[in-house]
């Protein structure tokens, strides 16, 4: 099982406990298939409700301009990361080793990272960049108010988690005009 030992403590119960309930709810038809897997006996319960968006109002804000505009050139690839910034779930390392090797492919591109960090996290993700070359092409924005105006202009946004549902990072670039692109975790693919 993909499972640690906490998260089977954890869910033990799972199966006593959700009998009684009318319905569960999953995000995703992959969610809902792996706890059908173990749980069978309560797949007609079950029904997939995907993540609800303001469609109308992020795109509404795409089109308003960033507080601070960060891509400077015109004619390279510009990649853009909107996400919690912390290695263990989202995996952004991946993010910077894929800059490092563009970069070393002397590829013409600008990455910019919406979203805050852990101090440790911060430190490692500025400490990388750091390296010769990197921070004309790596931008960190921190935490904003929306970030739905720093998607718009970019030509991709990149996810690197480590797993997720069919979430809302993954729907509200593409809501916003910008195409996604990420590994293909859990209901990624979905």
């Amino acid at each position: 099982s993909r499972l640690n030992s906490q998260t089977r403590a954890v869910t033990a119960q799972d199966g006593t406990l959700y009998q009684h309930f009318n319905r569960i709810v999953f995000i995703s038809q992959m969610s809902l298939n792996g706890f059908a897997a173990k749980h069978p006996h309560l797949r007609d319960k079950c029904r997939v409700c995907h993540n609800m968006m303001d469609s109308e109002r992020i795109r509404l804000l795409a089109a308003q301009p960033p507080e601070k505009s960060y891509f400077t050139e015109n004619t390279c690839l510009k990649l853009v990361t909107v996400a919690r910034l912390e290695e263990s779930q989202k995996a952004i390392g991946r993010c910077l080793l894929a800059a490092q090797t563009l970069f070393g492919q002397g590829l013409a591109f600008e990455w910019l990272f919406v979203g805050g960090a852990s101090p440790a996290d911060g430190a490692l993700y500025k400490a990388f960049v750091k390296k010769p070359g990197l921070a004309t092409h790596v931008f960190f924005a921190g935490s904003q108010q929306t970030p739905f105006p720093y998607m718009r202009p970019a030509d991709v946004c990149c996810l690197s988690s480590r797993s997720a549902g069919l979430s809302k990072p993954m729907c509200e670039p593409m809501t916003a005009g910008t195409p996604v692109a990420a590994p293909p975790v859990v209901c990624i693919p979905e």
